[in-house]
Parts: C-alpha cells; structure tokens; sequence
C-alpha cells in the first residue's frame, strides 16, 4: 500500500504526460491545417488554439515554447511529411525529460531519463 501511494502522483503525472503529447498531436495538426489553408499570423492563431488546448496551469509556459521555439520544427516537420506523433516527439513534448525541461524543470544528470510510453 505505501508503495502505491507514494507512486500515485507518477501515475497521475503520467497520465497527465500522454494527454499533453496527444494535446501536442492536435497543435500539429492545426498547424497543418493552417497552412493548407494559406492562413495568415500564424503564430497568433498557434497561440490561441494552445492556450484552448493545454491545461491552463501549463499553458503559457508550452504555449510560448512552442510559438517562439517550436514553431519553425513544426512547419519543417510538416514539409517533410513527418507524422504528428513524430514531431511532437521531436519537439520534447513526448519525452518526459524534454516536456520538463519546457516547464523549466531540469531532472538531475544523476537520476535515470524517463520515457514514457504514449498510447
């Protein structure tokens, strides 16, 4: 029982990992979208639709990671034909070590890197 508890705020972290790399899978997409579809601005377009899309306690942190840093791998992933999920995982948003270091968490170099299996 102690065992459990004291992995339950993993599990709920994990949980809550997979449904920003799935949250990240709809970004990409429209993305995509605005650019088959000749949209103009972009960035504020990105910028609306993650704030609707991430929980809000994370929003602006990911949000202005991926307008400002992330923008430009996405489009190129996107030129290359690279699948969502691909780039996503590309970007750090389906790694747990590179989704926390967007927050401006650094896991410790002496702790092992932790990939999560997303579903």
């Amino acid at each position: 029982m102690r065992l459990f508890l004291a992995l339950l705020p993993l599990l709920c972290f994990a949980t809550t990992h997979a449904d920003i790399c799935f949250d990240c899978v709809v970004i990409v997409e429209f993305v995509e979208n605005l650019l088959l579809n000749r949209e103009d601005d972009l960035e504020g377009k990105l910028d609306a639709k993650c704030h609707e899309q991430f929980p809000q306690d994370w929003a602006d942190a990911v949000c202005d990671s991926i307008v400002k840093t992330k923008l430009d791998q996405i489009v190129k992933g996107i030129e290359n034909d690279f699948p969502p999920d691909q780039i996503c995982d590309q970007i750090g948003l389906c790694n747990l070590v590179e989704f926390l270091k967007t927050l401006g968490i650094v896991v410790p170099a002496d702790r092992p890197a932790v990939n999560l299996p997303v579903a």
